[in-house]
């Protein structure tokens, strides 16, 4: 397994307008033997648990979970983690015939709590996710 980062600034507007407390934002890549997994960050590991967020779909890319600031204000206290399951927005390549199946979700998951050197987390999901 190979983690790929790229990393740069978040900057959240409070509801006045004014620039709100920055947090660290970061995209990767965790490379497995059956698909290469999109997933992004915000803020450092705290005192609260991180979160791992799995969006709904199946076939929705994370996009659409990040059209607020809601991410960045928890992200203040604790590592919040949203990843691109196998096969969507930016976990295209997937070797022929690696499975579609929930425990294949769930390997996929695990990667990348693995590739982040977490322990524990809380697991967050939106509809099918």
């Amino acid at each position: 397994m190979r983690v790929v980062l790229a990393g740069l600034m978040v900057v959240g507007l409070g509801a006045s307008g004014m620039a709100a407390q920055a947090v660290a934002h970061r995209t990767a890549i965790v490379k497995t033997a059956q698909v290469d997994l999109s997933y992004e960050t915000f803020g450092t590991a705290g005192s609260g648990l991180p979160i791992i967020a799995v969006n709904g779909g199946p076939g929705l890319s994370h996009a659409y979970m990040v059209e607020n600031d809601i991410w960045e204000r928890i992200a203040r206290h604790r590592l919040v983690v949203l990843y691109d399951q196998r096969g969507t927005g930016g976990s295209k390549r997937v070797s022929a015939g690696a499975p579609q199946t929930m425990a294949a979700q769930v390997a996929d998951l695990e990667a990348i709590r693995a590739a982040l050197g977490i322990e524990k987390v809380a697991v967050l999901g939106d509809s099918y996710g």
